[in-house]
């Protein structure tokens, strides 16, 4: 009777093993899929935009991004005067919008270009 016991002992061992093993391989595999799936799917580049509050072609810039689903960050630079001088460095260009995607610059609402640089 001793025998039987420790071959069940042994037999239930190995399947709490084999159990442990198998929980173990499972999340390996969601890891690994998930690593797949990141690579697949590119970085989306910063976009910023420098406006001022009373421009219109400002304010279509910003609602094509809401459309389009495009998180960007809103520089006013009435109010900002370095992140205008940084603008007007960067772009050569005093009026708005001034759209940065990355490191492309875009002067002005131009729907095709930023198509294009967003990828859409």
């Amino acid at each position: 009777m001793a025998a039987k016991k420790k071959a069940a002992k042994k037999s239930s061992s190995k399947k709490a093993a084999k159990k442990a093993t198998v929980k173990k391989k499972a999340p390996a595999k969601k890891a690994s899929a998930k690593k797949s799936m990141q690579k697949k799917m590119p970085a989306s580049p910063t976009v910023k935009i420098y406006s001022t509050p009373t421009c219109p072609w400002c304010d279509r810039t910003k609602q094509f991004f809401k459309e389009n689903g495009v998180k960007y960050t809103d520089i006013n630079v009435a109010v900002d005067a370095k992140a205008r001088g940084y603008m007007i460095q960067r772009s050569g260009q005093m009026g708005v919008p001034v759209i940065e995607i990355g490191n492309k610059i875009i002067v002005g609402y131009d729907e095709e270009s930023l198509r294009d640089a967003l990828d859409l």
